[in-house]
C-alpha cells in the first residue's frame, strides 16, 4: 500500500474535505456510541486519543472494534490517559455504555472523554 502524506489545515479544504477536531464526552450513567462504520476514503486511518481512564474517571465503558468475522475486540485494557488508538477507518466500532448503573450526568465532567480528528 502506498501512503501519501498531505499537510492539512483546519481552514483549507483537502480534496474537498476538512479536518474537524473533536472532544467527545461519554457521560457516566449511559453515555455510548452505537456500532457504526465510516467510508475508508478520504480518512483511511482513524485516531482516538484517550483523555480519561477506566478505574479513575469511570468504571465501565470501552472502545469496541469488530473484525471481518464479526469477532469483538474490547480495548479497555489498552487505553490509558494519553494513549492513542489508530485503526482502519472502515472497521466497525462503538463505545459501550459508560457506568450504566450510575445516574446520568451530562452536566459534570465525569465519564469517558476522547479526542478525535475526523476528516470529512
Amino acid at each position: 500500500m502506498q501512503v501519501r502524506i498531505v499537510p492539512a489545515r483546519l481552514d483549507t479544504p483537502l480534496d474537498g474535505a476538512r479536518l474537524h477536531p473533536q472532544f467527545i464526552h461519554y457521560p457516566r450513567g449511559g453515555g455510548y456510541f452505537g456500532r457504526h462504520v465510516h467510508p475508508f476514503q478520504p480518512q483511511k486511518i482513524g485516531l482516538i486519543v484517550a483523555l480519561t481512564a477506566s478505574g479513575t474517571h469511570f468504571d465501565t465503558g470501552s472502545t469496541l472494534f469488530w473484525d471481518e468475522r464479526d469477532r469483538r475486540l474490547d480495548l479497555d485494557a489498552w487505553q490509558a490517559v494519553g494513549s492513542d488508538t489508530a485503526f482502519r477507518y472502515d472497521l466497525p466500532h462503538a463505545v459501550s455504555g459508560v457506568d450504566t448503573d450510575a445516574q446520568l450526568a451530562f452536566g459534570t465532567p465525569t465519564g469517558r472523554w476522547v479526542a478525535i480528528m475526523p476528516l470529512h
